[in-house]
């Protein structure tokens, strides 16, 4: 009997934790995201670093360098 209403207790537990987790991350969009994009350092300021040739990611310049930019924004902007 008591450990019935224990199970019941974690289920419902289990259940809030979950539906406010999906409320909070689908409906609401509360995080934040971390974007890096691409950046061209003749016309805005940019961050760089060294290139590596096999990454399909990368697209090198002459100097053998990736310039990028780093942005942050909240998820819920983005709609």
């Amino acid at each position: 009997m008591q450990s019935d209403k224990l199970l019941i207790l974690a289920a419902i537990m289990i259940v809030f934790s979950v539906g406010l987790s999906f409320y909070r991350y689908y409906v609401v969009r509360d995080y934040s995201l971390y974007v890096k994009e691409s950046c061209n350092p003749v016309l805005e300021e940019c961050l760089s670093e060294e290139c590596d040739i096999e990454d399909p990611r990368c697209a090198p310049s002459e100097d053998g360098l990736m310039y990028y930019k780093e942005t942050y924004m909240q998820a819920g902007a983005t709609r």
